[in-house]
């Protein structure tokens, strides 16, 4: 994964990713159930995306395990409520780890797929304002 492979990138967002295939993280159980994102569902997504023999360790895939140095800058939202918070947020420390800027926004009170509810919630908006500010930055320099 790291930046010889494929197309040059500028910047990276992501909005809480999925990226541990073994759903395994403290968030991923105890905010698993009773939300709009279910533990048990990421499983199941997880399943249908690897198929049968697919290597959940694999870091084409396990990308948190894979070599992130000399990645662009990052940008991480993460909501408070989200199964996927945990992963999102060690995926964040471990390209740190790596020497890649991150940004990593915590977004408090918020559930899983926030950002898609402009209309419920002015933090959508914002979190979207703060990854395209973070983005044109990138694009500037």
């Amino acid at each position: 994964m790291g930046a010889g492979a494929g197309i040059a990138l500028r910047h990276i967002g992501l909005v809480y990713p999925a990226l541990d295939p073994g759903c395994d993280s403290a968030s991923a159980h105890e905010l698993g159930s009773g939300l709009i994102l279910t533990r048990a569902f990421m499983q199941w997504f997880w399943s249908a995306y690897l198929g049968e023999g697919g290597d959940p360790l694999d870091p084409r895939v396990a990308v948190a395990t894979a070599d992130l140095a000399g990645l662009p800058p990052i940008s991480l939202a993460a909501a408070e409520y989200d199964p996927l918070r945990d992963e999102g947020e060690a995926f964040a420390q471990a390209a740190r780890a790596a020497g890649v800027e991150v940004i990593a926004r915590r977004y408090l009170g918020m559930i899983h797929g926030f950002a898609n509810m402009p209309q419920m919630t002015p933090v959508a908006g914002r979190a979207i304002a703060d990854l395209a500010a973070d983005i044109a930055r990138s694009l500037a320099a």
